[in-house]
């Protein structure tokens, strides 16, 4: 059946404005260097060349669509949301780096939370030394209030996981009766091989996930 007037202009493509003006300034390039390069045997007419195809060609490049300011390639794609652990609590800006910091420690950023956790035990330990034993309290319930709401978050995570991953509910309720350590099995369930297990029995995945390395 022939289309209509209307069906075809729909089917056309529209050209950015940019890549339109870049079209005609390379023509017009084009057309200008052929008029005024001189003939053979001719050195009457000065020749004033156009600008280098290269930049007419680069800036052809760099109005195609899915071009980057740079010109050098796609656009970057944004990284998407932290998974894993590193979309877990931090513990910078929190009441036990505040607690930390009045005893004297300072964590450089990123440090992981077992350095936190060892860096707190010593400064607890130089709290009652020093007959400071509120502050040393404090200090500790500070970071055991983190660490509690950083598990059960990871376990949220872990949970979540399983429905993404359709692993079965038997293999979460038995890895976490087991006290395992959550954030090393979220890691795991954030790997490709973890991809592969959808269908498994749930011992297989247990087993898989508590498996030592």
């Amino acid at each position: 059946m022939m289309l209509g007037g209307e069906g075809v202009a729909a089917r056309k493509t529209v050209l950015p404005a940019e890549l339109i003006a870049c079209a005609v300034t390379l023509r017009a390039a084009c057309e200008h260097e052929d008029q005024q390069r001189p003939s053979h045997g001719s050195d009457s007419t000065p020749f004033h060349p156009s600008p280098p195809m290269s930049t007419l060609q680069d800036a052809l490049k760099n109005a195609l669509p899915g071009a980057s300011s740079s010109g050098t390639g796609p656009a970057a794609r944004d990284p998407g949301p932290p998974v894993g652990a590193a979309a877990l609590p931090q513990p910078e800006g929190t009441e036990w780096a505040k607690r930390l910091a009045e005893a004297g420690v300072r964590m450089d950023a990123g440090a992981p939370v077992a350095g936190w956790v060892q860096k707190t035990v010593g400064a607890i330990k130089a709290l009652e030394a020093q007959g400071r034993k509120h502050d040393a309290r404090a200090l500790g319930q500070a970071r055991d209030e983190f660490v509690k709401a950083r598990e059960k978050r990871a376990w949220e995570a872990v949970k979540a996981r399983f429905e993404s991953l359709n692993l079965p509910e038997k293999a979460y309720r038995a890895i976490k009766q087991e006290g395992a350590d959550v954030e090393k099995v979220l890691a795991r369930l954030h790997t490709r091989r973890a991809e592969t297990w959808t269908g498994q029995a749930a011992a297989k995945v247990r087993d898989l996930l508590l498996e030592k390395t």
